[in-house]
């Protein structure tokens, strides 16, 4: 599978983050990103998975599907658009730090790295100006986990918020699901933002719900189907 992903997301015309397996009795879906590396979680791509789960194999309920993570609940809202929510349970900050401020190369950065399926640290900026020396900056300060996505959070109002994710094994993405919620929790928790978000990404907006767990809503597309020779 490793081979198999670095070889399908690079070989289309859609550049794809990764590839997920299909799995039964359980259901089950198993994630590869671009690189090859295996991924615990995906909030998107568990509801591309739903999405395909429904269109080919016409199973209705989507509770308990298993991944590295964990079990997680899906829920349907609608067909046309394709519109699923995903229970995302609560994050575990790391080491109970819930926000620290560092400073890095002479800048100030407010930062909070929590465990959503996969870890992330959500680092407040006030634009997205000289973002790649930024990260860059962030990655080299040793304080961080190798491991960890990095969210680039940048609060448009008290119900809105723009995000931007440098994803473990994908590089830049046009979205990502546990990114946006934990950025979202985040916001919520310790800027008093909404505990119901618009999260805007350039793949499209994600609503966030927080309440006694996390809810990730949002729409699937269907593009294509291909078939390849492996």
């Amino acid at each position: 599978y490793q081979e198999i992903a670095k070889e399908l997301c690079r070989g289309t015309n859609y550049n794809t983050d990764g590839l997920l397996i299909v799995k039964s009795n359980p259901l089950e879906m198993v994630i590869y990103n671009r690189d090859g590396s295996e991924a615990s979680m995906c909030g998107n791509g568990i509801r591309c998975f739903v999405h395909y789960c429904y269109d080919k194999f016409k199973i209705n309920n989507f509770s308990k599907i298993k991944t590295k993570a964990g079990y997680y609940d899906c829920k349907i809202n609608s067909i046309k658009p394709f519109i699923v929510t995903v229970n995302l349970g609560l994050p575990t900050y790391i080491n109970n730090i819930v926000k620290k401020s560092v400073i890095i190369k002479n800048n100030l950065y407010e930062i909070s790295t929590l465990l959503l399926g996969v870890l992330h640290t959500i680092v407040i900026v006030n634009n997205y100006e000289n973002l790649e020396s930024i990260m860059q900056n962030i990655i080299e300060y040793n304080i961080f986990n190798s491991h960890s996505n990095f969210d680039f959070v940048r609060i448009i109002n008290h119900k809105t918020i723009e995000v931007k994710t440098f994803e473990k094994g994908v590089g830049w993405t046009q979205s990502c699901g546990t990114g946006v919620a934990a950025s979202a929790y985040v916001m919520h928790e310790s800027y008093n933002l909404s505990n119901n978000i618009n999260a805007c990404t350039a793949g499209g907006v994600i609503n966030i719900k927080i309440s006694d767990n996390i809810y990730l809503t949002a729409s699937s597309e269907h593009i294509d189907d291909l078939e390849v020779m492996i």
